[in-house]
């Protein structure tokens, strides 16, 4: 099933930020070799930084967070998110429709071009290392201070929907095992695309990052990784 959302909504993606031209430049390739986790750096007197991950699965990006480290910083939503008996979480945004999509076509990307949509907030709840969890998928890990990663849960947060009485929106279960999605409060369109939202996402934590494509946003997070 991952495989059939992650090609639906790459090609949606793609095609709606390229005009339908060629998607080739426009997708991160899969990694050349196993995912190995960064040794941990503690400079005497600095506070422990937390671990986080951005992932590429080629069109589509998003966050990766241990629910350790939420729990840690104390995070007042996170019950809302059924967390009991998971290591991780993962954050995405994107399209309703290409998310639950098993085949996009002509219509479907016409639609996304010219209508604005309904989006929704993917969380999948998993248990391994993020480094065994996406060998097909590029990965990138962030040391973080505790209040960017609050300010980056803050924007997560500002992007669903809540209902009268504050809580979040869910609309039923996610394309994983063991996953949700979330009302999202704007419409996907040309100009308002995955990438975008998870430099968004980034930026509320002072990394300064932003692309609409995959490629482009992974490369400027590896350029802020090496400072």
């Amino acid at each position: 099933m991952k495989q059939v959302w992650k090609r639906s909504f790459g090609l949606l993606g793609c095609c709606i930020l390229v005009g339908l031209s060629s998607c080739v430049s426009l997708k991160t390739s899969a990694p050349s070799e196993p995912h190995q986790e960064p040794a941990v750096v503690v400079n005497a007197g600095t506070t422990q930084k937390i671990r986080i991950q951005v992932f590429s699965h080629g069109w589509h990006t998003g966050v990766v967070v241990a629910k350790s480290d939420l729990e840690k910083i104390k995070l007042d939503w996170l019950d809302e998110m059924n967390p009991v008996g998971t290591n991780y979480l993962e954050f995405g945004w994107g399209e309703e429709a290409a998310f639950r999509a098993s085949h996009i076509g002509f219509k479907e990307i016409m639609r996304a071009l010219f209508i604005p949509t309904k989006t929704v907030v993917h969380l999948e709840r998993f248990k391994v290392s993020p480094y065994d969890h996406y060998p097909d998928s590029q990965l990138i890990t962030l040391d973080v201070e505790p209040d960017q990663l609050r300010a980056m849960m803050a924007k997560v947060k500002a992007t669903i929907s809540v209902d009268k009485d504050g809580k979040l929106v869910s609309i039923g279960k996610g394309v994983e095992a063991d996953s949700e999605f979330f009302r999202a409060k704007k419409y996907y369109f040309i100009g308002r695309s995955c990438n975008a939202w998870t430099s968004n996402v980034l930026r509320a934590g002072d990394i300064k990052v932003y692309s609409s494509f995959a490629p482009s946003l992974m490369k400027q997070i590896r350029k802020h990784q090496q400072r």
